[in-house]
């Protein structure tokens, strides 16, 4: 299955919405890749390196795949509602 879900960084990829991703990481199996732009981040790699170099305001694109991806972008999309990303 693949899931994607689009969202707004609000203040770029800081804390709130790093913890979000990096607890759908702890959580699901699904492979989770972040599409910013013309670059392609696997989430598991790179959430610290993220936190860092997506500025605010600009959308980035989630795609979840994997058995448990509807689960994680379920979880994923209630935390990105909950902080005001979508």
């Amino acid at each position: 299955m693949r899931k994607a879900l689009r969202f707004e960084t609000l203040q770029g990829l800081q804390k709130p919405l790093a913890d979000i991703l990096l607890a759908a990481v702890l959580t699901y199996e699904a492979g989770m890749k972040l599409h910013y732009r013309d670059q392609v981040f696997d989430v598991r790699r790179l959430i610290n390196q993220l936190v860092a170099e997506v500025p605010s305001g600009d959308d980035v694109t989630l795609v979840v795949e994997g058995k448990d991806a509807k689960a994680a972008l379920a979880d994923i999309e209630k935390g990105l509602r909950k902080e005001g990303h979508l």
